[in-house]
């Protein structure tokens, strides 16, 4: 392939040979180095190939060899330049063409993001634009090795990002931690442990402090369950002292709680009117043009796009972008929800609620829910039985 494009670049004759003694001919040809291909021997005539340059020696060989030579074709590219000589234009706008292409090949044109959950491709692709990379950037600005700190950096998530530039594209893969390893530090200074909530305790453990409540006692929100005071005795059982600790348990209590959200009965709805539009547009850059029918006044459209990026070969992409244009007609209006609407939008409130709860670590041992209407609104009361962590850490006074 590579010897067939150096061929045509020096350009390509091909020779009718006819005469007494062409083999002759040839062995001139082959102790002076040149080059002969595709030889075909036909009706007395030869048929052969060689370079232009090989060309202008042969007249010497074919005299003493006697035989003439006549030209059956040309081809390659001094021949395409002789025939298109006076193209200036042709040859200009092809020399402005690869020269585009290659000025193109020095900037960014397509950032791809791969292995993110966690994080969206806005959500990644505007905090590169804060950093100064984007669409258009030249490649020699992409540092991918400080791209890579600064991910993870600004995003803990994440615990290992590769970037590499490819063409003209920069390829980001990333890989995020399932499991959040943050852990908050408790607090070192001394403290006590009171109640975040009322209920009654079902189970207690104190690993340091000294228990103020136990287990089957009812507690009240801000009580004191846990004293970070511990006395210390002689044998006489005086006090002699007190220290100060970081009081520390797990405790567990049972409570109830209820809960009352309100919505409208009425409710925005939108719906298709089966009327639909259908165009196309183009993008060069920050340049947009849309060919779209125009629409009617008073008339709403959702329009979605169909977006392709030009692409030559392989991770070489360009800042041209095409595609389809839907846009289909809908109108909006006001109605009351129906009895299964209101029940199934009262059990989704209900759930969120309960859901909330479960994610504090509570355990949900009964649940009701009711559904009320008055004129414009409809009321989601809710009440549980449940049981989870109570205590919360509180600096002693003075410390």
């Amino acid at each position: 392939m590579i010897l067939k494009l150096i061929h045509w670049l020096q350009g390509i004759v091909q020779l009718e040979i006819k005469g007494f003694s062409p083999e002759r001919f040839f062995n001139l040809c082959s102790l002076n180095g040149i080059e002969i291909w595709d030889l075909i021997y036909e009706n007395g005539r030869c048929r052969l190939s060689m370079i232009l340059p090989d060309f202008w020696k042969i007249r010497a060989f074919a005299r003493k060899s006697g035989v003439r030579v006549k030209v059956a074709g040309r081809q390659g590219l001094p021949f395409f330049v002789q025939r298109n000589r006076k193209r200036k234009l042709y040859f200009l706008g092809t020399a402005s063409f690869f020269a585009l292409l290659y000025g193109l090949s020095l900037f960014i044109w397509d950032i791809s993001f791969s292995g993110n959950y966690r994080y969206t491709e806005d959500t990644l692709g505007a905090f590169l634009e804060e950093r100064g990379i984007a669409c258009g950037v030249k490649k020699n600005q992409v540092d991918c090795e400080e791209l890579e700190a600064a991910l993870r950096s600004g995003f803990p998530e994440i615990t290992w990002v590769s970037a590499r530039v490819s063409g003209t594209r920069l390829y980001i893969q990333i890989k995020e931690n399932e499991v959040l390893s943050k852990i908050e530090e408790q607090a070192r200074q001394p403290c006590n442990i009171v109640a975040d909530f009322s209920g009654t305790i079902t189970e207690m453990i104190v690993r340091s402090g000294v228990p103020m409540v136990s287990v089957g006692d009812t507690v009240e929100e801000g009580q004191l369950l846990v004293s970070g005071f511990v006395p210390v005795t002689n044998d006489a059982d005086e006090v002699v002292k007190t220290n100060l600790v970081q009081a520390d348990a797990d405790i567990t209590a049972r409570s109830s709680g209820s809960y009352c959200q309100s919505f409208p009965l009425l409710h925005s709805v939108t719906v298709d009117t089966g009327n639909e539009r259908a165009g196309f547009f183009i993008r060069i850059g920050p340049f947009l043009a849309r060919f779209l029918l125009p629409s009617r006044e008073g008339c709403t459209w959702r329009t979605s796009f169909q977006e392709h990026q030009l692409s030559l070969f392989g991770d070489f992409c360009l800042p041209v972008w095409w595609g389809r244009i839907r846009s289909s007609q809908c109108i909006s209006y006001e109605r009351s929800y129906t009895e299964r609407e209101l029940e199934e939008k009262a059990q989704a409130i209900h759930q969120t609620y309960l859901k909330n709860l479960s994610e504090k670590g509570v355990h949900i041992i009964e649940n009701n829910v009711k559904i009320l209407k008055d004129a414009s609104l409809c009321h989601v009361e809710g009440n549980f039985v449940g049981e989870g962590p109570v205590g919360r850490a509180e600096a002693i006074a003075g410390e």
